[in-house]
């Protein structure tokens, strides 16, 4: 969790760089084209905003965590060559933020685990973030190879030193029963897909008094 907040706290703050120095190239280049300047202005689009760069961001308004998260994550991804498909159609989910940041940064790190022992060209992470009315849907599928060893509902690790790892899933499932939400794991066709159901309630209101 750790990890994930100083991402945060660099990621947000390149995002602002970023924003900052996009209405100051922006104004300079609106300048020179009402001037009729226009070789100018491609001369400085060229040598100024090429040289601009955020990393591949991913930046989620109203979800500083979860931004956080997936940019880790795809950074990961892109490493290794794998590839990580994250949706999120929402702007608030009804949990709090170190929650938030326990529940998904454990799918991830699970699924990225997973295609880490995968060699076959199917190495895949589909991450999605949607709502209804009623709830809100944590979904995520990622390619995996073996078989799983069912724990109860769960499932135990395939990791060495067992006793010392395995506790990702129990973790999730007591972090969604806290918001008396549902976790579902569905294998199959060598897919692990893993849904959290939350039931949705008021945002907290960010206007001012």
């Amino acid at each position: 969790m750790s990890e994930y907040y100083r991402n945060l706290a660099g990621n947000t703050e390149e995002i602002r760089k970023f924003r900052h120095d996009m209405r100051y190239h922006a104004q300079v280049i609106d300048t020179y084209l009402t001037q009729g300047q226009t070789m100018k202005a491609r001369d400085y689009l060229q040598t100024n905003i090429g040289h601009l760069s955020y990393r591949n961001i991913i930046y989620i308004e109203g979800l500083p965590v979860v931004s956080a998260i997936l940019s880790d994550i795809q950074a990961k991804c892109k490493l290794l060559n794998y590839k990580f498909e994250p949706e999120v159609y929402v702007n608030y989910i009804p949990m709090e933020d170190d929650d938030i940041s326990v529940i998904i940064g454990n799918i991830l790190t699970n699924a990225l685990e997973a295609l880490k022992k995968d060699s076959t060209d199917d190495r895949f992470i589909l991450f999605e973030i949607k709502a209804t009315a009623e709830i809100t849907i944590i979904s995520c599928r990622n390619h995996y190879i073996g078989k799983l060893l069912p724990k109860g509902n769960l499932y135990r690790t395939t990791k060495p030193n067992a006793s010392n790892h395995g506790y990702g899933l129990n973790t999730i499932q007591e972090r969604v029963s806290k918001y008396d939400g549902v976790m579902e794991i569905i294998p199959k066709n060598q897919v692990f897909h893993i849904q959290i159901f939350l039931k949705n309630n008021d945002p907290p209101s960010t206007a001012k008094p």
